[in-house]
């Protein structure tokens, strides 16, 4: 669907412009838990929350939300994305570095 692209299109710009998702020491199921709570926006005034939030400079009412398995493949996908295998033996997924987008 172009609306849910569009999105994820947005929230990909969103993570390389916000220090706060991607700075290194995450991993990647942490940095999709953390926008997908961006995204939920739970609390938040309108325009401020959910897919308003990962909006450029205005609100698109054509976005769709997408769904964390595909926000986490299109990070997977990026070819400028950095990762990093943890040496912990949790069994937790690859840290994900900082990269210029």
């Amino acid at each position: 669907e172009i609306g849910q692209a569009k999105a994820i299109m947005d929230a990909l710009q969103h993570l390389a412009t916000s220090p706060k998702y991607v700075d290194g020491s995450r991993t990647l199921r942490d940095v999709v838990d953390a926008l997908e709570a961006t995204l939920l926006g739970t609390d938040r005034p309108v325009g401020v929350q959910g897919l308003d939030s990962i909006s450029r400079d205005c609100p698109c009412p054509f976005h769709a939300m997408p769904r964390r398995f595909e926000l986490a493949a299109a990070i997977n996908r990026l070819r400028t994305a950095k990762f990093t295998l943890s040496k912990a033996a949790s069994g937790r997924p690859a840290k994900v570095a900082r990269s210029a987008v």
